[in-house]
């Protein structure tokens, strides 16, 4: 079982300035006109730190899980079936988070358990990757892309 008394989750963004996904440490940020900006921060050395302003849309946090290619999965990541089943379509799901677990739904199926897809599913990228031609309508149906309106903060 997986220790969840850990208090830092790992997230990550793309950048503002070099366009390119980071990851480590979310903070938020107050400028003097109270306006938000939101970061990923990097620990190197106890000397080194980088800091990175991204856009708060494309904010994901990772999932802990790995799949069988040992690939890091992350919050609105797009998975692709691979296992020996076989299937006239590409089949194709994005990561989420429903009641406090990580799930991925493939087109109308009901969202399955992330644990249960890592045997059989590769990632293939992102949500927010604007090359990943996923055939977004088999994502966005039943309302996946609202869940990243309602993530918790």
């Amino acid at each position: 079982m997986k220790n969840r008394n850990s208090l830092n989750i790992m997230h990550k963004g793309i950048s503002l300035i070099s366009k390119s996904w980071e990851t480590g440490d979310l903070l938020r940020e107050y400028d003097k006109d109270s306006h938000i900006h939101y970061y990923i921060q990097k620990f190197w050395s106890p000397t080194v730190i980088t800091k990175h302003e991204i856009d708060p849309d494309t904010i994901c946090r990772y999932t802990e899980y790995m799949n069988f290619k040992k690939e890091e999965i992350w919050e609105y990541d797009i998975l692709e079936y691979v296992g020996p089943a076989e299937c006239d379509e590409i089949q194709r799901g994005i990561v989420f988070m429903v009641d406090g677990e990580w799930v991925c739904q493939i087109g109308r199926q009901a969202p399955m358990p992330l644990w249960e897809c890592m045997d059989d599913m590769v990632r293939v990228g992102s949500y927010f990757d604007e090359n990943i031609d996923y055939t977004a309508d088999h994502l966005t149906e039943n309302g996946n892309t609202e869940h990243k309106a309602g993530k918790e903060e």
